[in-house]
């Protein structure tokens, strides 16, 4: 609720004083419903991902993946908007997004959507978890449940930017807790903002599955 009162009040000081974007510095007009113009949001439209896994060389615990947008210097100036400078209606329209590209039997098949939880400390510092404002958006889109509570990490794992794969597999190992009671005999679709190697959402996957549920995807907003 109050995320929503801050983009309502978000949205009607933009009305009278349209921002700049914050990925190319043009002036928005109207009201605009994110930060991000339409020519930049259009200008980050990938090729389809199809089901491709981050990394073709291993093999992972969730069964499927897609992403949205390819991770272009562009998009990760959108990207830092959304984690850094309070701006979770970028998160929202990338759900939407996310929505409508993703095939309808890729996430109709599914029970709920589970966000990558961030750890408590930083969801403090940040005041909302980026990943959870896509999700809320994928549900909009798609009318599947988001589960907030069903998964938590149990450690600060850090950044993992300037990890390679192997050391970034090993921070997270472990690093995901999932509530049996909320995700038991469930398919989740599990959702992120970035994918690059896959480890994060493969250590997610597999809290999920110990905690019982039957399968999981994977869908992100982009893909490195």
């Amino acid at each position: 609720m109050i995320v929503k009162l801050k983009e309502l009040a978000s949205a009607a000081v933009n009305f009278f004083l349209p921002p700049f974007c914050v990925v190319c510095n043009t002036r928005q007009r109207g009201w605009p419903s994110t930060p991000v113009c339409d020519s930049c949001w259009s200008a980050f439209l990938s090729d389809d991902m199809g089901g491709r896994m981050p990394v073709p060389d291993r093999s992972y615990a969730f069964t499927k993946f897609r992403a949205r947008y390819l991770m272009t210097d562009e998009f990760q100036k959108a990207v830092h908007a959304l984690k850094y400078n309070k701006m979770p209606s970028i998160g929202r329209k990338m759900g939407w997004e996310l929505g409508a590209f993703i095939p309808t039997d890729f996430w109709s098949q599914m029970d709920a959507i589970v966000p990558v939880p961030l750890y408590h400390t930083r969801m403090r510092e940040r005041g909302y978890n980026q990943a959870e404002m896509i999700a809320i958006g994928l549900s909009e889109s798609t009318g599947l449940n988001v589960l907030k509570k069903a998964l938590k990490r149990t450690r600060d794992t850090g950044t993992q930017t300037a990890l390679d794969k192997s050391k970034r597999a090993y921070n997270v190992e472990k690093a995901f807790e999932a509530n049996p009671a909320l995700v038991k005999g469930k398919r989740i679709l599990l959702v992120d903002d970035v994918v690059t190697t896959g480890s994060t959402t493969d250590e997610c996957a597999k809290a999920l599955l110990t905690a019982g549920a039957l399968e999981v995807r994977v869908a992100s907003a982009a893909r490195a």
